[in-house]
């Protein structure tokens, strides 16, 4: 691979530039990795020998192994992973499955998916980083039936094309234990002790779960039933035969732990990375981890990007450590010879403040260079959209939350429509670090029909907010239709009242009064004079149907 991460920066170090004594782990599966260099090749990092698996994207058997067998071994088998994913927030228990397809090189081509009774068509273009797709619980397995077009051959060849599916009787057991930077729960190889795992079946449809399991069951959909359970540190007999025979897993000791007493609020980013506010010491407990020779307990390291230190607790478990910073922001936690138990705190500046809503923002400019910022979400958009459009704003660009989409909707002076799917870039700006901009062709193109009175625009977030705004001149094949001198004064006093449309709709003729009408949201009190002024326009012939919080023509 050609990149890993440097865990006390936690950013992305390229094999070129990094330095053969460093510390760094792999972006998929989060274990340690190894630079690797020659006078024949390129540098490039690999997994340390036992640390990983196949079911890392960048595995590869016999890492960090130097036999001459390295050169001729055949190309590693990758396979697609079922992870469960379950809500947080207002809904919080709702649970659903996702297949994520290992990455490929881009290429003109389609694949075929069997997400668990229908089938899904992949580009494979957007598959360089991999792919997720939503799978339905089902108990035959998860198939790539074919591909279309010239697919990635290292794909074709390397990635296997079945994904075990759910058993029909007993459970299958998902956990957060090599979760690293990807969303979602993996499957379970094994149980340990003092672990939570998420449980999944159809039948029995009531288990008789031991008393001495910890069980917070979930709502159950399309007749799978979904549970939490937490492993006791020291179960029963009864306890782990059930356990094994219900899940066909075997029920493991205790797994050594790094947890964190102070500063209270912190939160863990991922399985291995932990933020916490602002404090001077940071308090950790380790359980259940190795201790020295003479009965003393465990010996931890600290690391950060100038020191590394060490200190040996006097207790076995749980062992108390107390981390005193001195400027240091970000350091790495562990033992020697475990790295998987290696933690990774960084300090941060959002914990402690409360967290807004995510919106998607539209950003203008006045004539006095002053920016204007308003979420999609307001009624106050629909203003200065229409203010840009007489040239009294400049549009500037727009901000969405990072992995949002949205739909534009577009229709042109000749009737024609254009769909595109708006997603987010890379890019971030200054009034808004946490949200992200469009790339750039697509913030020009959006620009382009915001701003040209001629154009039909519809931008649709879903729960982030939807905008509306008609044309100011009649399409091509639009009817020569026209209001009453008293309707059109009815009209000109109502959108004068909700400060939109500006001198030039105002003044302009009968089909921009209503393209404005139609873009129009009232305020709650003009709701009764809003619905009459809609009856009497669609009276004189003009087709308005209503379409969310506003009409569309």
């Amino acid at each position: 691979m050609d990149c890993a991460i440097d865990p006390v920066t936690n950013k992305s170090v390229t094999a070129d530039i990094a330095s053969s004594t460093g510390y760094y782990i792999c972006s998929y599966c989060r274990k340690r990795v190894g630079l690797r260099s020659g006078p024949l090749r390129k540098n490039y990092f690999a997994h340390w020998r036992g640390v990983s698996s196949s079911a890392c994207a960048y595995f590869m058997s016999g890492s960090m192994s130097h036999g001459i067998h390295d050169k001729v071994q055949l190309p590693p088998t990758r396979h697609i992973d079922l992870r469960l994913l379950i809500k947080k927030g207002q809904n919080a228990g709702v649970w659903s499955l996702e297949l994520v397809l290992p990455p490929c090189r881009a290429c003109h081509a389609y694949l075929k998916l069997d997400v668990g009774g229908r089938v899904q068509k992949l580009d494979m273009r957007g598959m360089g980083s991999g792919f997720r797709v939503m799978a339905e619980p089902t108990t035959n397995d998860y198939k790539i039936l074919s591909f279309e077009g010239r697919p990635d051959p290292s794909f074709v060849a390397g990635v296997e094309r079945t994904c075990a599916g759910l058993p029909a009787r007993g459970a299958a057991a998902f956990t957060a234990i090599g979760r690293g930077t990807e969303s979602g729960f993996p499957r379970a190889q094994a149980l340990n002790r003092c672990e939570t795992y998420a449980l999944l079946w159809s039948a029995p449809v009531t288990p008789e779960f031991p008393e001495d399991l910890l069980v917070d069951k979930l709502k159950p959909r399309q007749g799978w039933n979904l549970a939490l359970i937490t492993v006791p540190e020291a179960p029963s007999d009864a306890c782990i035969s059930w356990l094994e025979a219900f899940t066909q897993l075997n029920v493991m000791p205790a797994a050594p732990t790094i947890t964190t007493i102070w500063p209270f609020l912190s939160r863990n980013v991922s399985i291995n990375t932990v933020e916490y506010i602002e404090a001077d010491a940071v308090i950790l407990a380790a359980h259940r981890m190795p201790g020295g020779t003479h009965g003393s307990g465990p010996t931890l390291q600290a690391v950060n990007q100038r020191d590394r230190i060490a200190a040996t607790a006097p207790d076995r478990s749980p062992a108390l450590f107390t981390l005193i910073r001195d400027g240091s922001d970000a350091f790495r936690i562990g033992k020697s010879d475990h790295s998987d138990i290696d933690r990774f705190y960084s300090k941060s500046t959002s914990l402690g403040r409360s967290f807004q809503h995510p919106t998607v923002d539209l950003v203008f400019i006045n004539e006095c260079g002053e920016r204007l910022i308003t979420s999609l979400h307001r009624r106050q958009s629909q203003s200065y959209v229409m203010a840009t459009r007489v040239r009294e704003l400049h549009f500037d660009y727009l901000t969405m939350p990072r992995g949002a989409t949205g739909r534009m909707e577009v229709v042109s002076p000749s009737g024609q429509k254009e769909y595109r799917r708006l997603m987010s870039s890379d890019m971030s700006t200054d009034h808004a670090p946490q949200a992200c901009l469009l790339p750039p062709a697509m913030n020009s193109l959006l620009k382009q029909y915001l701003t040209d009175p001629q154009f039909q625009l519809y931008l649709d977030f879903g729960g982030l907010g939807r905008l509306a705004i008609g044309a100011s001149q009649p399409l091509a094949n639009a009817s020569l239709l026209t209001l009453g001198r008293s309707l059109r004064l009815r009209l000109k006093s109502f959108l004068s009242q909700l400060h939109i449309g500006g001198r030039t709709v105002l003044t302009g003729n009968d089909q921009a009064l209503v393209s404005a009408l139609c873009a129009s949201v009232p305020r709650p009190e003009l709701l009764p004079h809003y619905r009459q002024l809609v009856a009497d326009v669609s009276a004189c012939g003009f087709d308005i149907r209503y379409s969310g919080d506003g009409v569309s023509r």
